[in-house]
């Protein structure tokens, strides 16, 4: 393989036996590495070198780091050890993701539809990276102008029912103007028309309506009807007798 790293350990005092912490760097996500471990001492003037003792490990997506660029601060639950940058997948080990710089999460309560403002919530780390969790975001501001789902289909519902409440209104109107605007006994209209100035030279009311009848037309046919079923006075006769005296 490729060399990554190398670390070289001093003790500080042969006397005692010392635990030092060494911590690899360069490594990628999804490799295999293995770690040589050799001891190098000398012996009455000999440079003496032990046989390399290697380790292997793995390391996986899960890096801590790709967390702290979403904007969060990560822990172990029940723990105050900072995680490891590659985690192996445990799902009994959960870590907490919180927050910062006064982000909320996006997630919202299924009944008011309204942010809930929680700022943590947790993860673990799987084979192929980290679990699915639920970002952060800027907490947004509240604002006197929004409306929820049910307040908007409310109005939408109320101006349906005001659209055929004025259809119905205009309908009512349109009838009543149908049944009393300017009608006259005959069915006919009152209305002014500019032929009514030559209704006179036309036939009077009967050019404007043929079904019109007139008292006064009436009242006249019935007199010449009179007149003429009234036979004329016979001639009188007059007998004139003549008297004559006779002499003998």
């Amino acid at each position: 393989g490729v060399e990554v790293d190398r670390h070289t350990i001093t003790p500080s005092d042969r006397r005692k036996r010392a635990t030092q912490a060494v911590t690899f760097e360069n490594l990628e996500p999804h490799g295999v590495y293995s770690v040589s471990i050799t001891t190098v001492g000398t012996v009455n003037g000999v440079a003496i070198t032990s046989t390399a003792t290697t380790v292997s490990f793995q390391t996986y997506a899960c890096e801590t780091s790709d967390l702290v660029a979403e904007g969060v601060t990560v822990g172990i639950q029940g723990s105050t050890v900072a995680p490891a940058d590659h985690y192996q997948p445990d799902t009994n080990v959960i870590f907490v993701l919180t927050c910062q710089n006064g982000e909320i999460l996006d997630e919202k309560d299924t009944v008011t539809d309204e942010y809930t403002e929680s700022i943590s919530t947790t993860a673990t780390c799987t084979a192929t990276g980290w679990s699915a969790h639920i970002p952060c975001i800027t907490k947004p501001g509240k604002s006197t102008s929004s409306l929820s789902g049910g307040a908007i289909a409310g109005i939408v519902i109320a101006g349906i029912l005001a659209l055929i409440l004025l259809i119905i209104l205009l309908l009512c109107c349109c009838g009543c103007i149908r049944r009393s605007g300017g009608a006259t006994e005959n069915g006919t209209s009152k209305n002014y028309s500019p032929r009514d100035n030559e209704i006179a030279a036309d036939g009077g009311e009967a050019w404007r309506n043929p079904y019109y009848t007139d008292a006064r037309d009436i009242s006249e046919k019935k007199k010449e009807a009179k007149k003429e079923a009234t036979p004329p006075p016979a001639t009188e006769l007059q007998t004139v007798v003549v008297v004559e005296e006779t002499k003998e």
